[in-house]
Order: C-alpha cells, then structure tokens, then sequence
C-alpha cells in the first residue's frame, strides 16, 4: 500500500511537471505577442484592454489552465504538509512555497502587463484551497485512517528526553485505550527542543476523540 502511494505521488509530480512546462511554453509564446498588439507608453488597462480585445480567448483559456494548475499544486502541497514527519515539515512548507512562488514569478515575467492577474488568481487559489481544507476537516474529520508507517501524531516541543518520552507513554495510551499495539513511538531532538511521534503499525482509523477504533468485523 505504501509503495502504491509513492507511486501514485510520483505519477502527479511528473504530470504536474509535465503540464507546467507545456504551459510555459504556450505562456510564452502567447505573451511574446504583447509589444507588437498594444500601444507603447500608455496606461497599464488601456494596454490590457487592447491585448484582452485582439486574443481574448486564448487568455481566457490560458488563465483558466493556471488556476487549475497552480491549485493541484496547493493541493498537494497542503496533503504532503500532512503527511510528512514534523522535524521535516518546515521544510516541507519552505520548498512548495518556493515552487509556488518561483512558477508566479516566472510567469508574471514573460506575461508582462498581465503579471497582476497571475498573482491574483494565485492568491485566490492559496485562498480556496485552505479555506477547503480547514471546512472538510471540521465537518469530515470524525474518523481518520492511517496506513503501516504514516504519522498518526506529532507532538509539541518539550525542554527534555524525559518529559517527551513521558508525554509519548501517556499519548499513546490514551490513543490505545483497548491495547490494540498499533501504534509506535520515537522521540527526536530538534535544536534544544525534544518531540515526539507516533506511528501507525499497520491499518489505523482514529476517531473524533482521537482514540483507536477497532472494526472487529475485520
């Protein structure tokens, strides 16, 4: 099952990159039509409506692919951020914000007037996105499952070993109420500052308490 996943996740990557590139090149080719479409030293809507007025469509089209695209991104981004271990999570959010922030970049440098549009709809895809995921967590996170090896907790930092390895042994009882032994824990040092995780031992479906639930029909 976990080796599906990985690669489910690198068949997405690879299409994503794939589909960014393809877009690249249409963006480009599309924008470098701008100078000889629009009228030089004029106001910056006027330029806009002239361009908007003699390839409308393909704008449009081409607009709609970005948003589309730059969401798959913060999709995956806001799942993988999830799913990643905690002493790997910043890092996580730093390098799909500098993917994300690199792509905008770059567009809104060969799309030249029409840069404010690229970082408008990737504001409101960030936006969406989250506001998505923070509703179906609240109304559809009454049980969760976790497959052999996913992070089913991670805690905060605490001063020292001792007091993390205490705080793991009363977590993971209060997770494992029927001592199912589905669960596993690790306790790291990041910096000056000690954490703990617990992980799941095979198929693990938590509920709204955030305690094992055990189907016994399986």
């Amino acid at each position: 099952m976990k080796n599906k996943k990985k690669t489910i996740s690198y068949i997405v990557l690879i299409a994503l990159l794939v589909s960014w590139i393809g877009y690249g090149l249409k963006a480009f080719q599309l924008f470098s039509e701008v100078k000889e479409l629009i009228t030089p030293k004029t106001s910056i809507m006027i330029q806009l409506l002239e361009f908007t007025n003699y390839r409308g469509a393909e704008l449009s089209a081409l607009f709609i692919v970005f948003f589309i695209l730059i969401s798959l991104n913060n999709i995956l981004a806001f799942y993988l951020y999830g799913k990643v271990p905690l002493r790997n999570r910043k890092k996580s959010l730093i390098y799909s914000c500098s993917i994300n922030l690199i792509l905008v970049i770059f567009l809104s440098v060969i799309s030249s007037v029409f840069w404010v549009v690229h970082v408008g709809l990737a504001v409101l895809s960030i936006l969406i996105i989250s506001a998505s995921f923070y509703v179906s967590n609240l109304f559809f996170g009454s049980t969760i499952e976790f497959d052999d090896g996913d992070v089913v907790c991670r805690s905060e930092g605490y001063p020292t070993k001792q007091t993390a390895n205490n705080e793991l042994k009363k977590k993971s009882k209060r997770m494992d109420v029927t001592n199912s032994n589905l669960i596993s824990g690790d306790v790291f040092q990041d910096g000056e500052v000690y954490y703990f995780e617990i992980y799941a031992k095979g198929k693990v479906i938590l509920n709204s308490e955030g305690e094992i639930v055990i189907d016994e029909k399986k």
